[in-house]
C-alpha cells in the first residue's frame, strides 16, 4: 500500500530533478534571459554526455567542469566562462560563443563547425585533434581556425 508520506517524498523528489534537470533549467526566463542571469543562485551542473543543445547558457560558469560528450549544438554560451574545463567529444556546432572564456581548457575531439567563436579567451588552452568552425578536421587543433 502507498502511504501519504511516500507519495509527499516522490513528490519532493521528482520536483528537485526537474529544477535541477538540464531541460528545465536551460531553458531561457519569461523575459526571454538566460536561465544563469536571470537566476543567480542557477549552478549548472552537466553531467557527461547530456543533451544541453539550444540552450540559453549566456554568462553561466562551467569552470573546471567535466564537459565530456555533451551536446552544446545551437545554444548561446556567449560571455560564459569555461576556464579549465574538459571539452572532449563535445558537440558545438552552430554554438555561439562570442566573449567565451575558454583560458587553460583541454579542447579536443570536439565538433566545432559553424560555431560562432569570437573575442573568445583562448589563453592556455590545450588543443588537441577538432572539426573546427570552417568545418575542417585539424589534427592540432583549431587555434588558427577560429573567427576573430
Amino acid at each position: 500500500m502507498i502511504s501519504v508520506r511516500s507519495i509527499r517524498r516522490s513528490a519532493a523528489a521528482a520536483a528537485l530533478l526537474i529544477a535541477v534537470s538540464p531541460v528545465a533549467a536551460g531553458t531561457a526566463g519569461a523575459d526571454g534571459t538566460s536561465v544563469c542571469t536571470s537566476n543567480p543562485k542557477f549552478i549548472p551542473n552537466p553531467q557527461p554526455g547530456e543533451n544541453w543543445s539550444k540552450k540559453d547558457l549566456t554568462g553561466c560558469d562551467f569552470s573546471g567542469k567535466d564537459l565530456t560528450g555533451i551536446d552544446f549544438s545551437m545554444s548561446n554560451l556567449s560571455n560564459a566562462k569555461m576556464d579549465n574545463a574538459v571539452i572532449i567529444g563535445v558537440d558545438l556546432q552552430n554554438a555561439v560563443m562570442d566573449g567565451t572564456s575558454l583560458a587553460g581548457a583541454n579542447i579536443s575531439y570536439s565538433y566545432l563547425k559553424k560555431a560562432l567563436v569570437k573575442n573568445a579567451n583562448v589563453t592556455g588552452v590545450v588543443w588537441g585533434p577538432n572539426i573546427c568552425p570552417d568545418g575542417k578536421y585539424v589534427p592540432s587543433g583549431c587555434a588558427n581556425n577560429l573567427v576573430k
